[in-house]
């Protein structure tokens, strides 16, 4: 049993987290769009000329898939399947974290920035160069990668903080159940059905073996 709860614990953690990621992808695309239209023009006209057939990771990979399947995409950049991956890629990571954040508090250092931190330096900086879905860092301006680690960092604080609050709201609705439950469960309820006029010792309308208040700062034990 405390496995299968253990279990159900991850499961809803990764959920909330991939809910996390998710709006954060939407949240760090405002803020890298932003600083790409403001960015030297120069710069962007490099990032663009290195970029292995012009177009970014997600639609990189997206054309590599369609065309493993003998398909075309139409236009390349931007697709709804680019978009699909990118989103992907932000939602994965998310449910990671939303599962493991519990589990290791140091993936919650500077509330999500050490995330967003990591992310970029392993996706963006090794991953995408590795698997030619980029070209190698050295060739991309400063702006860049400046971009692009703001953007990520922005991306990891976003996922922490909503995950606090889905988690937090998650928490909130279970202490009320076990306040209900409480209630329904407690001295009141189990008194009602403590009927004078049966035998002292029938166990069945027994009053509860429990102190009150008032008897508990006193030391009393229990009450009969």
């Amino acid at each position: 049993m405390q496995m299968e709860h253990k279990q159900e614990s991850v499961l809803a953690g990764a959920s909330k987290g991939a809910v996390a990621g998710g709006v954060a992808v939407w949240v760090m695309d405002q803020v890298d769009w932003y600083m790409y239209n403001h960015e030297d023009l120069e710069a962007r006209r490099q990032t663009q000329r290195v970029r292995p057939g012009g177009l970014d990771p997600a639609h990189a990979i997206a054309n590599k898939v369609a065309g493993a399947f003998g398909k075309e995409l139409s236009p390349r950049q931007p697709h709804p399947a680019g978009i699909a991956v990118h989103y992907s890629l932000g939602i994965g990571p998310g449910a990671l974290y939303g599962a493991m954040q519990d589990r290791a508090p140091a993936l919650g250092v500077g509330r999500g920035a050490l995330f967003g931190l990591g992310l970029f330096l392993l996706q963006d900086e090794l991953v995408n160069a590795a698997t030619g879905l980029s070209a190698r860092p050295r060739q991309y301006p400063w702006q860049a990668h400046a971009r692009g680690l703001i953007a990520h960092i922005v991306y990891g604080v976003v996922t922490d903080t909503l995950l606090r609050v889905l988690k937090g709201s998650g928490r909130s609705t279970r202490y009320a159940r076990d306040e209900q439950a409480h209630f329904r469960n407690g001295r009141p309820a189990e008194e009602a059905r403590y009927r004078e006029d049966q035998p002292f010792d029938d166990q069945r309308h027994a009053p509860p073996s429990r102190p009150y208040p008032a008897e508990q700062s006193r030391g009393a034990s229990s009450i009969h």
